[in-house]
């Protein structure tokens, strides 16, 4: 059986305590941007840019735009102004702070029985730097990307969430296409790691080999131990009995149509000005779903009481119904339009009922499960499209 397993980088594949390494690469960039900002504005201003990434909850923006407009600003000056040295800090010191951190023993073994295994492997470590930074860290684990393949890196370029937020891990798997095979998230933190993979129903791993006791164990894990712990496990037949995951509780179908919509924009960012005609036909039959049926079924059950739901399903198209990248303007208006409705509901508002041409007798939230599943196959066809052409 194959499976996606999503891997922590920091202290799981490389040890890296960051009590340590995060002063030391503080103090390492501080230094080198004296010339441009005082250090203690610089310091000051890149834990609050940093923090209103971890908290972002924008799907329409990568966290890379949201330090840029918090940190720039706040230091004042632009980013054009002092990005060729921030180049230099990752090129010429980053590489420094090697020493600070060691590889793994049991983490070669694992990325190598992984890959022989044929598993997807994603590196789902926390968002918030520069690709080269986690790239950098990758190689200092013993992992350099021009030797190992990994399906995935997140990194502050092309993810619009962090953790501990559970639409971090639903935007991995959006940008996977929303794979077919089970998913693990393995991880140290329990946090960062566990928590938001236990919210969305995914198996976890934490990798934690001599916990206290029982009593200290994350709620919800499914396992815990060493990586090798893991690759046993994986290898028995309780590993092999891993389900894939069926996201069907409204919290969940919200972290769905949110990361579908950040998925959406990082893959088609992938191309040029015109996207391909069939890309171009899937983003605009699905924007008239959403603006036809989904968005005015949602606000008519929230505007009604137990109303009958006509089915207004747009007919496909053969030939692109409309330039590829208005769609996507159009998907996103309405998509956020969608979330907003969503975000705030009660539990007495996820209950409200309705009449449905295929459910029923229903509610919102098996409305919403619905829509969320219709919503995977779309964002799996899209993907796909993306892969062909790569």
């Amino acid at each position: 059986m194959k499976l996606t397993l999503l891997v922590d980088l920091d202290d799981t594949l490389l040890s890296n305590q960051m009590e340590l390494f995060e002063p030391a690469y503080l103090k390492a960039l501080s230094k080198h941007l004296s010339n441009h900002v005082r250090p203690d504005v610089m310091l000051r201003e890149l834990l609050s840019a940093t923090r209103q990434m971890i908290t972002n909850t924008q799907p329409d923006s990568t966290l890379e735009t949201v330090f840029d407009q918090a940190f720039y600003p706040a230091i004042g000056t632009s980013k054009p102004a002092i990005s060729a040295v921030i180049a230099q800090f990752y090129r010429e010191v980053f590489p420094g702070l090697k020493g600070v951190t060691s590889p793994k023993p049991d983490a070669a073994r694992f990325i190598e029985w992984a890959h022989k295994k044929g598993h997807r492997v994603v590196v789902a470590t926390n968002p918030l730097f520069p690709h080269t930074a986690i790239d950098q860290r990758l190689a200092w684990a013993g992992f350099p990307i021009d030797q190992y393949h990994f399906d995935l890196i997140t990194s502050y370029e092309s993810f619009h969430f962090a953790k501990p937020n559970p639409f971090y891990i639903a935007e991995i798997l959006a940008q996977l296409g929303w794979p077919d095979e089970p998913t693990i998230m393995i991880g140290n933190d329990a946090k960062d790691d566990i928590s938001p993979a236990v919210q969305l129903g995914l198996a976890t791993f934490w990798v934690n080999s001599q916990p206290a006791n029982n009593q200290s164990l994350p709620v919800g894990v499914t396992r815990y131990g060493s990586l090798d712990d893991l690759i046993k496990w994986l290898d028995s037949n309780e590993g092999l009995a891993i389900q894939k995951e069926t996201l069907t509780a409204p919290d969940s179908c919200l972290a769905i149509l949110n990361a579908n919509l950040s998925a959406l924009l990082t893959l088609t960012n992938l191309w040029p000005d015109t996207h391909p005609e069939q890309l171009s036909n899937l983003i605009g039959y699905w924007c008239d779903i959403e603006t036809m049926r989904n968005l005015p079924w949602i606000q008519q059950v929230l505007q009604e009481e137990n109303p009958l739901l006509a089915d207004h399903s747009p007919v496909p198209a053969t030939t692109p119904i409309r330039d590829g990248k208005q769609a996507l303007t159009e998907f996103s208006t309405a998509r956020l339009s969608t979330i907003a409705l969503l975000s705030h509901l009660t539990p007495q508002d996820w209950r409200r009922p309705l009449r449905h041409p295929t459910l029923g007798e229903s509610n919102l939230a098996a409305l919403i499960s619905l829509i969320a599943g219709e919503d995977q196959v779309w964002m799996r066809r899209c993907w796909q499209v993306v892969s062909q052409h790569s």
